[in-house]
C-alpha cells in the first residue's frame, strides 16, 4: 500500500488514544502531512462569543501538545479546531485538505463501532469521502486536561509493558491484510471479465 500524502486524524483531546500516533508515525512517511482534528460540538450556543475564541485556543493547544510529544517532527504537522457535530466536520476538514486517508479510531475486540466515534458518525464519514478510511482499534483514553500532569509517566509506562510495538506489529499486519484483500479483488474482477467475455486466461 502506498504511503499517502495527507492524513487526518479526528481526536478528542478529552479521550484521545495515544497510541494512534504509533500508527500515524509508522504509516506515514517523512513528507506525509497530518492533520490533527479536533470538532467541538455545543449543545447549545453561548451567550458569549468569546467562549468560541477560548474552547478554540485551549484544544490547539492540546493538539500541539500531543503532536509534540507522540508525533515524528519530520512530518508535516498542522492543527485544526472546528465548531459543529463531528461527522461533518471532519467530512469537511478531508474535502478541504483535499486528504488521502481519514484514521478514525474503535476501542475494544468485540465491537468494530464503539467510542469515540458513534457509529452513524462512522458511517456518515465513510458515505461522504471519496477517500480511504481506516478504522484503528485503541485501548487507551487520555484527557489532555485531566492527565498531562503525568503524561511523562504513562507514556514511559506504555513503552515498558510492549503497547506501542504490539500495536505497530498488529497495524502492519492489518497493512498487509487490507493488501491481500485488495488483490484478491482485483484478481476475482479480472475473471470474471474474462468469463463474461469468453476470453481465456
Amino acid at each position: 500500500m502506498k504511503p499517502p500524502d495527507v492524513i487526518l486524524l479526528p481526536l478528542d483531546v478529552h479521550k484521545c488514544s495515544l497510541e494512534a500516533f504509533s500508527y500515524i508515525n509508522q504509516f506515514a512517511e517523512h513528507r506525509t502531512t497530518v492533520i490533527l482534528l479536533h470538532v467541538i460540538n455545543l449543545n447549545v450556543l453561548p451567550p458569549d462569543g468569546r467562549v468560541f475564541d477560548e474552547l478554540c485556543r485551549a484544544a490547539e493547544k492540546d493538539l500541539q501538545r500531543l503532536s509534540q510529544k507522540f508525533l515524528d517532527p519530520r512530518l508535516c504537522l498542522r492543527h485544526e479546531v472546528r465548531f459543529g457535530k463531528p461527522a461533518d466536520g471532519i467530512v469537511d476538514e478531508a474535502r478541504k485538505s483535499n486528504v488521502d486517508l481519514i484514521a478514525l479510531t474503535t476501542y475494544g475486540n468485540s465491537s468494530f463501532w464503539q467510542r469515540p466515534f458513534h457509529p452513524q458518525i462512522v458511517q456518515k464519514v465513510l458515505r461522504s469521502v471519496d477517500c480511504d478510511v481506516m478504522l484503528l482499534h485503541v485501548r487507551t483514553r487520555f484527557d489532555c486536561e485531566d492527565d498531562w500532569l503525568y503524561i511523562n509517566e504513562i507514556a514511559s509506562a506504555m513503552k515498558d509493558t510492549g503497547l506501542f510495538n504490539f500495536l505497530t506489529k498488529k497495524f502492519q499486519e492489518q497493512v498487509s491484510e487490507q493488501d491481500r484483500v485488495r488483490k484478491r479483488v482485483e484478481k476475482n474482477q479480472f475473471h470474471n471479465y474474462f468469463l463474461a467475455h469468453g476470453i481465456s486466461e
